[in-house]
């Protein structure tokens, strides 16, 4: 999964080649443009709504106002005009035309209004019906004298009789505008939370929308930016386990692809390196071997005094040189098997191992030591199955088991537990010898490190030993420590991974 992703990501070209610090700007703008496009939004509908809120309130104080005014309008048009019917004169004509004129203004205003058609028709009934009454009364008027020839009631009582008549009318109608805008002004009230409902609902909505796609825009970001980091980590990772042998090619910025052909020339480096160790090594070791061969059967022949009887110095000199040529080619034998472990760290085969049995049948081997030194050995063994490699983990144990055994004192104890703990399996073995004073735990698995307890015991050791066996728990990726004995001696953990 994790390769796919680097690989695709390996093909977007028209980023990763950018420098990191570009990408992360690049990066940084597109994760805060939808959050700056959402705020935007969000601001266009609050000011939308405080629009309609306040165009609404504007509304309804107008309606309010102008719907009030027009019954009282209504009512003041029919006094001033029955006032000009009974007095018949210019002033109270004026004074009722005046009238008018303010009552048709206010007319204007609600045909300015925002309201439904309805409404807007009732308005214009109510124009309508005033000036047909006004038509009637005042424009249509007849004379004194030609109504006193066709009616035998004076003009003024007729008149005033009709406008009695039409003005009940002139009020209704007034007050169906009056009602009409007031329905309307409600309806417009209760309108207000459905669109602030609704402009609620829609910032949610956005938000949810908006949020993910930034999240998205920084992960991907991320990803295209750790992606080549790990990448590195990953590299140096092997360089640090020696694997000089796989090429390392990081995908991701400029910055980070250049750092990654530097590693490769570090690795290329250090591979040439080892391949040089490895050839100074092996003929170092076969250039020595074959003169301390011959050096070692000379030592024989004048131990078995193969050449003629020895005194007993020269018998002395002569087993001196066959104990020191036994040393120096056990050493070599550590240094060429150390050199070997070291550089097949990597070329290491897994396996399902049962480690209890490994550690038995090791035991079933030193048993000819343990009795010759009446070594007793205390188990405590759980059945662990760990996938590794079977032919390291007996490198490992034996190395244990054989410092354990040659540190031990005769007729001294070893004790030696496997459990299970957090997914690893956890080794121990404990002896009771001169143990590892606490400064010198870190230092014994360095390469011929020697202890306080072979310098002051006098017990040869080549101080590789512990140095192989820490070399073959990394290339498990495992870990060993030396820890605080229960008692006295010595007691080494090693934990390795179960799977």
């Amino acid at each position: 999964m994790t390769s796919t992703v680097n690989s695709r990501l390996a093909k977007l070209r028209f980023f990763p080649r950018l420098p990191i610090k570009v990408i992360v700007s690049i990066g940084f703008f597109l994760a805060v443009l939808p959050l700056l496009l959402g705020i935007a939004s969000a601001y266009i509908a609050v000011d939308k709504l405080v629009g309609i809120s306040q165009q609404t309130i504007y509304t309804v104080a107008q309606q309010v106002q102008n719907s009030r005014q027009i019954i009282e309008k209504a009512i003041s048009l029919e006094r001033k005009c029955k006032q000009f019917l009974v007095l018949d004169d210019s002033i109270s004509l004026q004074a009722y035309k005046d009238e008018r004129e303010q009552f048709h203004a206010i007319i204007n205003n609600l045909h300015k209004i925002e309201a439904t058609e309805e409404v807007k028709k009732t308005v214009r009934d109510l124009d309508a019906y005033e000036k047909s009454v006004y038509t009637s009364l005042v424009l249509n008027k007849p004379s004194d004298k030609l109504g006193k020839l066709q009616a035998h009631e004076e003009p003024e009582q007729r008149l005033l009789k009709k406008a009695t008549e039409l003005f009940p009318e002139l009020h209704t109608k007034a007050r169906e505008v009056s009602q009409g805008f007031s329905d309307y002004v409600n309806q417009e009230v209760n309108t207000l939370p459905i669109v602030s409902k609704s402009v609620q609902r829609n910032l949610i909505i956005q938000s949810l929308t908006v949020l993910p796609i930034s999240l998205i825009l920084i992960l991907v970001f991320i990803r295209m930016i750790i992606s080549p980091i790990r990448q590195i980590d990953h590299a140096i990772r092997g360089l640090g386990m020696g694997n000089f042998n796989v090429p390392i090619k990081v995908s991701g910025s400029l910055d980070l692809e250049y750092l990654g052909e530097r590693l490769e020339w570090l690795r290329t480096r250090l591979n040439e390196l080892e391949e040089a160790k490895q050839n100074f090594m092996h003929n170092v070791s076969h250039a020595i071997k074959s003169p301390l061969a011959t050096l070692r059967e000379g030592a024989d022949m004048l131990g078995d005094e193969i050449m003629g009887p020895l005194n007993s110095e020269q018998l002395e000199i002569a087993k001196m040189l066959i104990n020191t040529t036994h040393k120096v080619e056990d050493l070599i034998d550590a240094l060429i098997n150390y050199d070997q472990t070291n550089a097949q760290r990597q070329d290491v085969s897994m396996e399902n191992v049962e480690m209890e049995s490994v550690i038995l049948d090791l035991l079933e081997e030193f048993t000819i030591q343990l009795r010759s030194k009446q070594i007793n050995v205390n188990t405590k063994l759980e059945s662990i199955k760990i996938v590794s490699n079977h032919a390291k983990l007996r490198i490992i144990i034996d190395n244990l088991l054989s410092n354990a055994i040659k540190y031990s004192p005769p007729g001294g104890d070893i004790s030696i537990t496997l459990q299970q703990l957090s997914g690893h399996a956890v080794l121990e073995v404990e002896d009771n010898g001169p143990g590892i004073n606490p400064d010198e735990r870190k230092k014994i698995f360095e390469p011929f490190f020697q202890g306080h307890a072979s310098r002051e015991g006098g017990i040869y050791g080549t101080g590789l030993g512990l140095a192989i066996l820490s070399e073959c728990i990394n290339s498990l990726h495992g870990r060993v420590e030396a820890l605080e004995p229960h008692g006295s001696g010595a007691r080494m953990r090693v934990q390795l991974p179960i799977d």
